[in-house]
């Protein structure tokens, strides 16, 4: 029998959704509605899969659900399996005895049960259906919800936090979009979870807008004069201190000379 999935069309309303990418629109409708998913809206998919249906290749389906989970806080993954929040809200709009005994049932098929604690403990149930009320209230006992038991926060989670309250001190906020991009740089600045924190520690550290490769001691030494390019040493005033006034022309051409930099007139 053909599975429909209803997605509303507030899902386009949504100030996160305003500020996906294409390419993140595109792979957040298809975790909505493609063959996998369920009524529950925790179900198995592998990159793999993700892949193959979306026509991105497996590593960009990593860093979509990377910034989907860590930046949006819209989903989680773990081990090949996934929950999308407020699905249960959005998703489930009939009620009776057949949903819920569906709803039940996948339910115990759950593979990760730390998915149910994160799905019951962030979904919007006010606004959800009486049957979906009706299982959270019967799950109370088996589910712990998420505030109640802190989630250990990584240390590059902690980092862009910490880079987020710089900018935020020097009046120069992150907009949802900027993050994205910012995160998809780390990706490509840094191998490895923690060289990414050393690379947003430096920025922090100096107070940076932006984040860059990491840069030795040395490298932060103010370049003189003797290790410029000729063109920097050609571009910079010269003034005679003793005169108080630029030299000229003829005066720098000297100097440049007695230092091994003259000039081609």
């Amino acid at each position: 029998m053909e599975i429909g999935r209803i997605v509303s069309t507030k899902l386009w309303e949504d100030e996160k959704v305003e500020n996906f990418t294409p390419e993140e629109k595109y792979f957040w409708l298809f975790l909505l509605t493609n063959p996998k998913t369920s009524q529950l809206g925790i179900y198995q998919i592998t990159y793999k899969t993700m892949s193959f249906y979306t026509g991105y290749e497996i590593e960009t389906c990593r860093k979509l659900i990377a910034r989907l989970e860590e930046e949006y806080r819209m989903i989680r993954y773990i081990d090949g399996e996934i929950a999308i929040k407020n699905f249960l809200r959005y998703g489930v709009r009939k009620g009776g005895k057949p949903v819920e005994d569906l709803l039940k049932k996948e339910i115990k098929q759950v593979q990760h049960r730390d998915l149910l604690n994160w799905m019951f403990g962030n979904v919007d149930i006010e606004h959800c259906n009486e049957t979906v009320k009706a299982i959270a209230k019967d799950m109370e006992n088996e589910i712990v919800e998420v505030n109640a038991k802190p989630v250990q926060t990584s240390k590059l989670d902690e980092a862009l936090e910490d880079f987020e309250t710089m900018r935020k001190k020097i009046k120069k906020p992150l907009t949802p979009r900027a993050k994205a991009i910012l995160i998809n740089k780390l990706e490509k600045l840094a191998s490895n979870e923690e060289e990414k924190v050393e690379i947003l520690n430096q920025s922090i550290l100096h107070c940076w807008q932006d984040i860059y490769p990491l840069r030795t001691e040395t490298q932060y030494e103010y370049q003189t004069k003797e290790n410029r390019t000729k063109k920097q040493v050609d571009e910079l005033p010269i003034y005679d201190v003793s005169k108080n006034k630029k030299m000229s022309e003829e005066e720098t051409n000297e100097i440049l000379r007695l230092m091994g930099k003259q000039t081609n007139t």
